[in-house]
């Protein structure tokens, strides 16, 4: 946690800025109107947030790019070890040229789900990895200067919910007003709707307006103008059930299509969110093949995983900036994550459980026959699938998530194999959840009655699952899976769009809020 002098200094920075929300008027939020951003600090220590920010919200700037550590040591006359974070946040954004670019271009008002508006300032690191993008966009050479690809571009690798989508837009924003970069068509490919409304702030800074692409059609007539302007391409999140055309259903594009060339400026730039996915690789290749002299930035907030990278590497060349889980933990933007490893027997050698269930299925087979058919169907996929499989991992997720998880109010997400292993998990897990409930209300009676020291652990779990009954029974599981064309009557329900749609706003809903039904 943060130490309680950099608290009390946002507390009243807060209490000036009239935000503490008490019944008298403490301060002047006037005052604030025009304040970009807000620093709170106690000697060695500081860090930046805005005038609407909480205390959590403020953090540490812990990189001066484009000066270093050691240089700003020898500034300063002393060891590189004894440089203060004030004194890094001075240097990185107080310095009047730093100051002037974040004001510029990092600093936005974004609307909240809940109908919040805030003021954001940009993170040390999105300040960073757009300062790289835009000295690697001026300084790379081209195809035509390199004879093979385009070196203006790279992976940005910024950990998932470090704010990598508005480092895109504080990008764009930045070169709307660079004097080379301001004519070039940007393009984003993104599934992500919400990115909208903030790049179109941007662009109506920069007197342009976002044109949407959303099909094969749309997006050939966007490239193909000459001139600058901001297009973004809408990737399919799902693949839709009613589409038999190849997905040009107007509902994003899909991997599939092809565009033949379409533009061959040079002064485009290609940016790709969630770069390493499988879905946007088939469509990247056709971009690229589209707009052949193009610069390509993909942003990640995942590592990519061993075997993609090779490819993700081919097509955007290295990495611009990194910013990795550890130090974002480190810096509190994001929740540290716990591990919890469980093992089930089937994922180990001399599997005896499901040796057992094998057994008592072909009792009556020789072991020869066993063995022939044990070798032609333990694929790891059929184990994985496995119903038995399956309903024991069920019953101890849903074990787990009732003793550790629901009690801090928390939702879950479970990441199955394939489409028929994710129907099984949500039958399962309706299964085990109503068995559950038989045993909680079979033992209540006896346990509530029996004398606290006489319980063990399981009948201990079984008390408390009493006493969140309702919140229990109230559970919902719902598969999110993509569909195709010959799917089994029992996928339909779980493909829609609209519903996948209204199941995941659902989903990010608080647990057991008013009388919704809780997912």
């Amino acid at each position: 946690g943060k130490d309680n002098g950099i608290t009390d200094a946002v507390d009243q920075l807060r209490r000036y800025a009239n935000q503490r929300g008490g019944q008298v008027a403490e301060g002047s939020e006037q005052l604030f109107w025009t304040n970009q951003f807000t620093v709170a600090t106690t000697g060695e220590r500081a860090e930046a947030g805005t005038f609407s920010a909480l205390s959590e919200h403020y953090l540490a700037w812990k990189d001066p790019y484009p000066t270093t550590i050691g240089d700003l040591a020898v500034s300063l006359g002393k060891p590189a070890e004894q440089v203060t974070q004030q004194e890094i946040l001075t240097a990185g954004m107080l310095a009047p040229e730093r100051l002037l670019d974040i004001v510029r271009h990092f600093t936005l008002f974004m609307e909240l789900d809940s109908g919040h508006t805030i003021k954001l300032v940009g993170r040390y690191q999105q300040y960073r990895g757009v300062q790289k993008a835009l000295r690697r966009m001026l300084t790379g050479n081209t195809k035509s200067h390199d004879g093979h690809v385009d070196r203006r571009g790279g992976i940005v690798w910024h950990t998932q919910g470090s704010g990598k989508s508005l480092t895109m837009v504080f990008l764009i924003r930045a070169m709307r007003s660079h004097p080379e970069l301001r004519r070039f068509k940007i393009v984003l490919v993104t599934d992500r709707t919400q990115l909208q409304k903030q790049l179109g702030d941007t662009a109506a800074l920069a007197g342009e307006t976002v044109k949407l692409a959303r099909n094969t059609k749309q997006v050939k007539q966007l490239l193909s103008q000459p001139g600058p302007g901001v297009v973004m391409a809408m990737i399919q999140k799902y693949r839709d059930t009613q589409s038999d055309n190849g997905g040009d259903n107007g509902d994003g594009l899909s991997g599939s299509e092809t565009f033949g060339i379409l533009n061959e400026s040079e002064s485009i730039l290609v940016m790709v969110d969630e770069a390493h996915r499988s879905h946007g690789s088939a469509l990247h290749a056709n971009l690229m093949n589209s707009l052949p002299n193009a610069a390509r930035i993909g942003f990640t907030g995942t590592p990519i995983i061993m075997g993609k990278r090779k490819k993700t590497l081919e097509i955007f060349g290295g990495y611009l900036d990194r910013y990795t889980l550890i130090e974002s933990e480190a810096d509190g933007s994001t929740v540290p994550i716990y591990y919890e490893g469980k093992t089930t027997e089937a994922a180990v050698a001399g599997a005896s459980k499901m040796d057992d269930v094998f057994f008592h299925w072909f009792a009556d087979l020789t072991d020869e026959q066993r063995e022939i058919l044990q070798k032609k169907y333990a694929t790891t996929a059929q184990v994985l699938e496995a119903p038995e499989m399956i309903a024991a991992k069920a019953t101890d997720i849903l074990r787990h998530y009732v003793s550790t998880v629901m009690p801090g109010g928390f939702k879950a997400m479970i990441v199955a194999t394939s489409r028929k292993a994710c129907i099984r998990y949500h039958e399962a897990l309706n299964t085990a959840r109503d068995q559950l409930l038989a045993e909680v209300d079979q033992r209540f009676p006896e346990l509530i009655n029996a004398p606290v020291d006489s319980l063990d652990f399981d009948d201990n779990f079984l008390l408390n699952a009493a006493f969140q009954r309702q919140l229990i029974a109230d559970l919902e599981f719902a598969p999110i899976i993509s569909s195709e064309h010959n799917d089994p009557p029992e996928y339909h329900p779980w493909t829609g769009k609209i519903d996948q749609e209204r199941r995941i706003d659902r989903y990010k809903k608080r647990l057991g809020t008013g009388g919704d039904k809780h997912d």
